[in-house]
């Protein structure tokens, strides 16, 4: 991986990034220090805690299926679309900013469908 390139010219990238990709491309879209594998470099992502009334809710980011609520996220920076389902309930969305090295706590509460 490149990953001194990156980091020795961090000027470069930043004007090509682009708001609207963070949901087509999921942990590429961060310049600067951040291309780091988030294994490496926890600082570089967002945390982001989730849990659902009830609980045991479904947990998609950006349509991909990440588990069921309560869950905490490593998210890498941007705009990502948080979505919750549960089955007898209305679907929960919301779009979250997730900045570098943040923490976040998110609580759905998703209603009953009469």
């Amino acid at each position: 991986m490149p990953l001194t390139e990156k980091l020795s010219a961090p000027a470069s990238p930043q004007p090509a990034q682009t708001a609207g990709q963070p949901l087509a491309s999921e942990g590429t879209e961060s310049s600067e220090s951040s291309k780091i594998p988030s294994s490496s470099a926890p600082d570089g992502v967002g945390t982001v805690t989730i849990s659902s009334d009830p609980d045991g809710a479904e947990i998609f980011i950006d349509d991909k299926f990440l588990g069921n609520a309560p869950a905490t996220l490593k998210l890498s920076p941007g705009s990502h679309a948080v979505l919750l389902k549960f089955p007898g309930h209305a679907d929960w969305r919301r779009t979250l900013e997730v900045l570098k090295s943040s923490r976040v706590s998110l609580k759905a509460t998703l209603e009953p469908i009469s």
